[in-house]
């Protein structure tokens, strides 16, 4: 993946272009687009990072937190043609 600015110090992924999380006991809401090799990712509205040249692979999808416990609802994934 070539990732959009700004860039993590080894050059391999995107960092956010700012935070827009939400304060503790509200819900974000997380919009991740994947099109023709190019992923975007949005945070409650706006986009924040993503990249190019990414290759379709299959296999499983792993949702995490970084250190602190996290609840999910509402997913909905949906497999483009």
């Amino acid at each position: 993946m070539k990732p959009f600015p700004p860039v993590a110090p080894n050059g391999k992924r995107s960092f956010p272009s700012k935070n827009l999380s939400k304060g503790k006991n509200e819900w974000n809401h997380y919009y991740i687009r994947a099109i023709n090799g190019e992923v975007r990712l949005w945070v409650n509205g706006e986009e924040v990072s993503g990249g190019t040249d990414c290759q379709p692979r299959s296999g499983v999808l792993c949702l995490e937190s970084e250190g602190a416990p996290i609840q999910f609802k509402n997913l909905r994934i949906r497999e483009l043609p």
